[in-house]
């Protein structure tokens, strides 16, 4: 594996594969590595179009690895580690560490690792054919927080994820609590039909329980094969003056992996609420 791989020490960690798959890899990398990143992360002004964006509490922003002009600002250390983890290399250390439960979970996409090293790979993040993949990678944060609140709440990714990452890089001076990875459990006795609908509703709060959380520690790597079971959500964040950092990748596929039109009940929903409300406004005008 490459010096800056974050599977590196997987064989130092345990693979959970119950409800879903997935590790998580304390000091992924060697601490001078780690530091090297750590002293060469981008500034928040990185991210930040002023012209353009509003900052508010707690907001993410990224640079993406097809983001070729916000790409040119960043440090060779960051660059060279986007390239590596959206690399074919990276690519190949998934399939065979984790080839046989993504075809155990997508077998009517894909019957053997082969089928999955023979995907193309898409350079942009634009929609693909059925048979390749866009291999994510992005350098992220979360702006500071003047009021508690939590960035994403119990959700499901994508279901054109293959599988996603997440890689920590927490200031030493940030004390703040929160914005851990809490993974979560569907309740007993529910049936696929029961999850597609909840899934559609996006009704998730009284249909599962927390079984994991994973703290936003320094040098930290988690990763996960993504299907109907891979719920999670981030905790709140208390008040601090610090970003929270990290690195996201994801294996996105040319079309969605499970026959589900995810949130378009849920989307529907909000979408009717905010009229009513908007409505009810004017009345009362």
């Amino acid at each position: 594996m490459h010096n800056i791989s974050l599977f590196k020490k997987i064989k130092l960690a345990q693979i959970i594969k119950e409800p879903f798959v997935h590790v998580c890899i304390e000091n992924a990398l060697e601490d001078k590595d780690y530091q090297i990143l750590k002293k060469n992360f981008p500034k928040q002004n990185i991210f930040i179009d002023r012209n353009k964006d509003e900052i508010s509490n707690n907001q993410r922003f990224d640079i993406y690895n097809d983001n070729n002009e916000k790409l040119k600002t960043l440090d060779n250390s960051i660059l060279n580690f986007v390239n590596y983890h959206s690399s074919v290399n990276f690519w190949n250390e998934i399939t065979t560490l984790f080839g046989k439960e993504i075809i155990k979970i997508n077998k009517k996409h894909f019957r053997s690792i082969e089928d999955l090293k023979n995907l193309s790979i898409r350079k942009d993040r634009k929609a693909g054919r059925k048979k390749d993949i866009y291999l994510h990678s992005s350098v992220s944060i979360n702006t500071a927080v003047n009021k508690a609140n939590s960035v994403r709440s119990i959700h499901l990714d994508n279901l054109n994820k293959m599988y996603a990452g997440l890689y920590y890089l927490r200031e030493e001076e940030d004390n703040s609590e929160g914005g851990d990875l809490v993974l979560y459990r569907w309740n007993k006795n529910l049936t696929e039909e029961d999850k597609i609908k909840i899934i559609q509703e996006d009704d998730f709060h009284n249909n599962c329980e927390a079984f994991s959380e994973i703290k936003y520690k320094p040098n930290t790597f988690v990763f996960f094969i993504n299907n109907l079971d891979a719920l999670h959500g981030v905790s709140m964040r208390g008040v601090t003056n610090y970003s929270r950092n990290f690195f996201y990748f994801a294996g996105i596929y040319g079309s969605n992996l499970f026959e589900v039109n995810q949130y378009k009940s849920g989307f529907i929903n909000k979408m009717q609420l905010k009229l009513k409300k908007i409505f009810f406004n004017k009345k009362i005008l």
